[in-house]
C-alpha cells in the first residue's frame, strides 16, 4: 500500500524521486528503496515524509504498516 501510495504521490506533487528526496532529506537511492517496497521508512523518516507531502502521520503510519488500521 505505501508503494502505491509513492508512486501517486510522487508523479502529482514532485517533479522527481531527486525532489521528493532532497524534500525528506534522504538519498534519491532511498526513495527507490521505497518505491520498490524493498524497505519500509523509518517512524522518523515518515514524520519527514508527513511534513515534506502535508500527509497525515497517522495515514504514512498505517500504510506502512506501523499501525492497524481501526
Amino acid at each position: 500500500m505505501f508503494t502505491r501510495w509513492l508512486d501517486t504521490l510522487i508523479p502529482a506533487a514532485f517533479e522527481t524521486n531527486a525532489e521528493l528526496a532532497r524534500a525528506v532529506g534522504v538519498a534519491e537511492s532511498t526513495i527507490l528503496r521505497w518505491r520498490r517496497g524493498e524497505v519500509i521508512p523509518s517512524v522518523p523518516r515518515l514524520l519527514k515524509l508527513s511534513k515534506a507531502t502535508g500527509t497525515s502521520t497517522d495515514l504514512l503510519l498505517k500504510i506502512a504498516g506501523y499501525e492497524e488500521p481501526k
